[in-house]
């Protein structure tokens, strides 16, 4: 009888243990100064200061938290950098929560996270490496003002990305950056880029993608040679008077309006400064002008045509009617 209940006590111990153990949350060390956490319901937390660990997303050196069981992180205020390869391959991963004031993302960190489609990536980043985000199922993103290049495959195969906002300053798009978004339909090229690589949007449906593109700019380039469809955004002001293009009609367009119609070698916006609404620019614009910006009861009239299609190109046409009274 005493072996009996010896045994029990045993056997008893032994489930408790291995039911403790079961609801015990793991946890290790993820950098120099950087910890984890996973909890029973797949949330990791990373935590501490610093970078992460760089990871090879390999058999050998692998990231120390088991990425079958991971469905959420949660990176909080004092990591500065996510480790190359760190969630490389997490195909449970949902979402991923971001602190301000981290500043790099190594390459291949999200790779190949199919079911990832939430991330707010913080303004603070400033440097987001190759692969990034290779494969995933974001919907949409918004590159941080800081970032200045988006670089080799970060999105490469992303195919449920509809939406990418890119920042004013951004000066390069590297190649495939974009290759395989087949559901990306449009995209702003900033006016700052001054380099994309020939395949950063090559196999993206041309037939779906428009991309927006200024005046002389590098994304007009690209889009004619690429033979993808485009916009022209113009980068000038569309308010009628407003010769200097400042943003304003006062008397500086009075003046400018009048050396340019005097012979002068001067540069307005032509497609604002027919005030008249003739089809010509000459004297009686000015007095037209110089009557408005005295106060008196005058219309300034403009229709302009952003003009001449290219075959084989996609090219917004418009017609604007704009009037400013007193």
């Amino acid at each position: 009888m005493k072996k009996a209940m010896i045994l029990i006590g045993f056997i008893t111990m032994l489930l408790l243990s291995c039911i403790l153990s079961a609801n015990a949350e793991q946890s290790g060390k993820c950098g120099d100064n950087a910890y984890w956490t996973l909890d029973d319901n797949g949330t990791l937390t990373i935590y501490g200061n610093g970078n992460m660990y760089d990871y090879s997303g390999y058999y050998t050196n692998q990231p120390p938290y088991p990425k079958d069981e991971v469905h959420k992180v949660i990176v909080q205020d004092g990591i500065t950098t996510i480790g190359k390869s760190a969630f490389e391959g997490f195909s449970s991963l949902i979402s991923v929560t971001l602190p301000e004031g981290l500043t790099n993302i190594g390459s291949n960190a999200f790779y190949k996270c199919i079911a990832l489609t939430n991330i707010q990536l913080p303004n603070t980043l400033k440097n987001i490496e190759d692969h990034a985000f290779y494969s995933t199922s974001l919907k949409s993103i918004t590159i941080p003002p800081k970032i200045s290049i988006i670089k080799e495959a970060t999105f490469e195969y992303s195919k449920q990305l509809t939406s990418v906002v890119l920042p004013d300053g951004l000066l390069s798009i590297e190649t495939d950056a974009f290759w395989g978004c087949n559901k990306l339909t449009s995209i702003n090229i900033p006016e700052s880029v001054v380099a994309i690589d020939d395949m950063a949007f090559s196999k993206v449906f041309s037939k779906n993608l428009v991309l927006e593109v200024f005046e002389d700019s590098v994304g007009l380039e690209y889009a004619i040679n690429e033979k993808i469809n485009y916009v022209i955004i113009s980068n000038k002001s569309n308010l009628s008077g407003d010769v200097t293009n400042d943003g304003a009609v006062d008397i500086m367009d009075v003046i400018r309006l009048l050396k340019y119609v005097s012979g002068w070698n001067v540069e307005i916006n032509t497609s604002v400064s027919d005030v008249t609404g003739d089809g010509d620019i000459n004297i009686m614009d000015v007095i037209r002008l110089l009557k408005y910006v005295s106060g008196w009861q005058v219309t300034l009239q403009l229709a302009f045509v952003i003009p001449n299609d290219r075959p084989g190109f996609t090219l917004k046409r418009s017609f604007v009617f704009h009037i400013i009274s007193r």
